[in-house]
């Protein structure tokens, strides 16, 4: 072999090399997809609908997603039950989170607002902080927001406050937390209500159903009541007035009377 073709083949040799070291690598192809007009839906193990995710715009993947004005919506019984509304959504391996403006209605009976909610899927849940809740008789603010989407519970925590209306009085109330169902709202531990008139009553519960007709107060019950202090073991408001009952006592501050009597 000539020295001609060897330099040659060396020569032929280093290009090559040199093509395959600096040669760029081919682009990996991205999974991403991106779209308008987002419908997922999920199933429970019968065939019916649990849960419906509607976007205008937005991108997924295998494990992240980001969709914007959302609307989730749960079903409960083939219907609309809960619906969620919000700016953004974004979904990854903890679960999903809507943030932005939040607005939430259950059917009927609720309305909720809030800035961010979180959807635990693995323990079917919404989760949110601060919130303020609308239901027909009553407007609450609360620093911590949870629904149990098996149980239809509502239930909120970190203080609570807000108003009451009952046979067309209006209560200032307040308490350490509150659980709501389609059915009926309690305030739970050291419960404030205050009424226009002046009235006021501490207690441990206070339950009122939806339609308005009745308050019952529950546990260790105390308050002024036309300028008259008293405590019970329960005391009910309708639009009957006021009954208590269990271990009643009541000091009325009779007129032209220096000193309260028991009764």
């Amino acid at each position: 072999m000539s020295r001609t073709t060897i330099l040659v083949l060396v020569l032929i040799l280093i290009i090559a090399g040199a093509v395959l070291i600096f040669r760029r690598p081919t682009p990996v192809q991205e999974s991403n997809l991106s779209a308008k007009q987002i419908v997922l839906t999920g199933h429970r193990d019968d065939g019916s609908p649990a849960w419906s995710i509607q976007a205008q715009t937005g991108s997924l993947d295998e494990v992240d997603g980001m969709l914007e004005s959302v609307e989730l919506t749960f079903f409960r019984d083939g219907d609309a039950h809960i619906v969620v509304r919000g700016d953004q959504l974004s979904r990854d391996s903890g679960g999903t989170t809507l943030s932005g403006s939040i607005h939430v209605n259950q059917a009927d009976a609720l309305s909720l607002e809030t800035k961010t909610i979180f959807w635990d899927e693995r323990n079917d849940v919404l989760e949110a902080g601060p919130v303020t809740i609308e239901m027909e008789l009553a407007s609450i603010e609360a620093g911590a927001f949870q629904h149990d989407l098996g149980k239809d519970l509502t239930t909120l925590t970190r203080g609570v406050e807000g108003q009451l209306t009952q046979d067309n009085t209006e209560y200032i109330v307040r308490s350490d937390s509150a659980e709501a169902t389609s059915d009926q709202l309690a305030l739970l531990g050291n419960v404030l209500i205050q009424s226009e008139d002046g009235d006021t009553y501490r207690c441990q519960r206070l339950e009122s159903d939806t339609s308005g007709s009745s308050i019952r107060l529950i546990g260790e019950v105390s308050g002024w009541w036309q300028e008259s202090a008293f405590s019970a073991g329960a005391v009910q408001l309708d639009a009957a007035g006021i009954r208590l009952r269990g271990d009643v006592i009541i000091d009325l501050e009779l007129l032209m009377m220096d000193e309260p009597h028991d009764a």
